[in-house]
């Protein structure tokens, strides 16, 4: 624990007096954090451009350039993704980075240049793996040799597992895979010890900093390798990764920014202790941010682990999903999974076992045809090494929310009064930020040279605005017109929602309910019968959720009856959505055991809660 008064947390919110709120210490110290990496860190070393992300508001569609290491003109509607800037992500979203790319263009310049600003010299390590079994463990820093009973053994080193805080990893497909798994699940196993890695992160309790004993700052990895020989037979000593360590990565082309940059590497400054200048800002930043004594960050560089720590937490930058955005994630991953026949019956055969179990009329066409759409989708889908899995899900959120956050930070620090800006916006996932982070995903999963994803991406973005605009116009919701940003707009919320108004407004129970559901559900299934595979699948899916809805009403029947009596009246449909998605969570905690696999996969995402 560390003592009350002493740290420099608790000294800067003291400092702040009656004025304290620690939404406001964050904000302040993460943009003083940010602004001062990029301070120092491009003193040292130019940027290599990597993207420039486009998403066009009137049409929904987007664009990822990857731009090879040169420069463009500004583009006021354009998002420039640089070598920093990926860092920077995975970083604050605890996403290990890869960056491939040919030997001498920067790619491990700019990774040594991060370790070395952010993190004291004893704190982080830097390791080149070879092909031998000597020299290419990972774990060499957290574990300490000794001999027991005239025998060599190895333990976990604690002290080096609770300072540690970033590794890089240079020719990371040189490793042992096995121990490369472990490091980016975080984790360390050892002659039957267990340890999570990374920084305990401190809680502030009141304004005094306190010792969490739980939660930990995942260690920062970044690694980076040359081209497989299979991609580049100039590297004849490289191969391919392993899958399982390769769906673990976001791997980034890095290019080669000799020609944009010129001789202007030589007027880049080589910073002695940059580690000390980057304090020093931070500091600086943090102070006037705030309105405290520079004072009272005089024992920074003692504390800084912890600060780093509370700063980046990866759990302060997650922000709400709109509904929407939860649909468009749905649709991408089953697109992007590929198979889009086999989609498209699984997802029908669903609706319509559900509309034959209670007795509606909805019917889906279960025969999905290959069609050149389909061809061209499975050409791109045929471009991934590994089909979509769990953790591009969890990576495609991730993401999103980092993109999200890396943009509402450069609008707060243009502001001339960064931290009140920062605090004021309005901060969520939408279906820019999926699309996007979709598209730098897809790029991830894809061969070297493949065409890019992008095309299919937006077709399902097209897809599912269509259908999204067709359901607002045939329900009467004003502005049918879809707006990304509206929290209302998302299909299957609009359809619920209806559905719970009708039952309200006429004092009817479940089974008024679950007829009303499946009208709603009928609208949309139209949709699924059309030539376009891409909007079948979509459609076809939402029904088979809705209607999953539908079925867990009827097996819940007397409970429903109660939420719809106790809500009855106008205006009160949110309420009953509310009590609706409270009897689930509480069945679900109660009667997991014997539950429907079906509503545990369906029922949160249909629900949005």
């Amino acid at each position: 624990m560390v003592e009350t008064g002493s740290h420099t947390l608790n000294r800067v919110a003291e400092a702040m007096g009656s004025r304290f709120d620690e939404n406001v210490l964050h904000t302040a110290m993460l943009l003083a954090y940010v602004q001062a990496l990029y301070g120092v860190i491009r003193k040292q070393a130019a940027p290599t451009p990597l993207y420039r992300l486009r998403y066009d508001e009137t049409n929904n569609a987007v664009q990822l350039e990857e731009t090879g290491g040169s420069s463009y003109v500004p583009e006021d509607e354009a998002a420039d993704i640089n070598d920093l800037d990926m860092l920077l992500m995975g970083n604050l979203r605890d996403i290990p980075i890869l960056f491939e790319g040919e030997s001498g263009v920067g790619k491990t310049f700019i990774s040594q240049a991060f370790m070395r600003t952010v993190f004291p010299q004893d704190s982080c390590i830097s390791l080149r793996l070879s092909g031998t079994a000597f020299l290419n463990n990972v774990f060499q820093p957290f574990l300490e040799g000794r001999i027991e009973n005239g025998m060599p053994v190895t333990r976990i080193k604690a002290s080096a597992v609770d300072g540690m805080a970033a590794m890089l990893v240079d020719e990371i497909n040189r490793g042992d895979p096995q121990n490369i798994l472990q490091l980016l699940d975080n984790e360390l196993y050892n002659a039957g010890a267990f340890v999570k890695l990374g920084l305990r992160i401190p809680a502030l309790d009141g304004k005094a900093a306190i010792q969490s004993g739980g939660r930990r700052k995942k260690l920062t990895i970044v690694s980076a390798q040359n081209p497989a020989v299979s991609a580049d037979a100039k590297f004849t000593g490289t191969i391919e990764l392993d899958a399982a360590v390769d769906s673990r990565l976001l791997k980034i082309t890095f290019g080669n920014a000799a020609n944009s940059v010129g001789s202007g590497v030589w007027l880049t400054e080589e910073i002695h202790g940059p580690f000390d200048a980057f304090l020093d800002s931070f500091s600086s930043l943090t102070a006037a941010y705030l309105g405290v004594d520079r004072k009272q960050l005089d024992s920074i560089k003692t504390d800084w682990l912890s600060v780093y720590a509370w700063v980046t937490d990866s759990a302060r930058t997650d922000k709400p999903i709109l509904y929407s955005a939860l649909e468009l994630t749905d649709a991408l991953v089953a697109i992007l999974g590929g198979d889009l026949p086999g989609k498209l019956a699984y997802e029908a055969r669903i609706a319509n076992q559900w509309s034959s179990r209670l007795g509606l009329k909805v019917k889906i066409p279960e025969d999905g045809k290959e069609t050149e759409q389909v061809k061209k989708a499975h050409e791109i889908i045929a471009t991934f090494k590994v089909p979509m899995i769990f953790r591009d899900i969890v990576q495609i959120k991730k993401l999103g929310d980092v993109l999200s956050t890396l943009l509402s930070l450069r609008q707060g620090l243009r502001a001339e009064d960064p931290v009140r800006t920062y605090i004021g916006m309005d901060r969520f996932v939408s279906i820019r930020e999926i699309a996007g982070a979709a598209a730098l995903l897809a790029r991830s999963k894809q061969h070297p040279g493949a065409a890019p994803a992008t095309p299919l991406i937006n077709e399902t973005l097209l897809q599912y605005v269509s259908l999204t605009e067709s359901y607002l116009a045939e329900i009467g919701y004003m502005p049918a017109r879809f707006r990304r940003t509206d929290p209302n707009v998302g299909i299957k919320k609009l359809a619920i929602v209806s559905a719970l108004r009708d039952a309200l407004k006429k004092s009817r129970g479940a089974s008024f309910l679950i007829a009303q559901l499946g009208d709603e559900t009928a609208r949309i299934a139209k949709s699924a019968q059309k030539s376009d595979v891409v909007r079948s699948v979509l459609a076809a899916k939402l029904a088979a959720d809705l209607l999953t809805l539908a079925g867990f009403v009827a097996d819940g029947a007397a409970e429903v009856d109660e939420i719809l009596k106790k809500c009855r009246g106008a205006n009160r449909d949110q309420e009953a959505l509310t009590a609706l998605t409270a009897f689930y969570y509480a069945r679900r905690d109660n009667h997991a055991p014997v539950m429907g696999d079906i509503f545990q996969h369906r029922m949160a995402r249909t629900l949005g809660g």
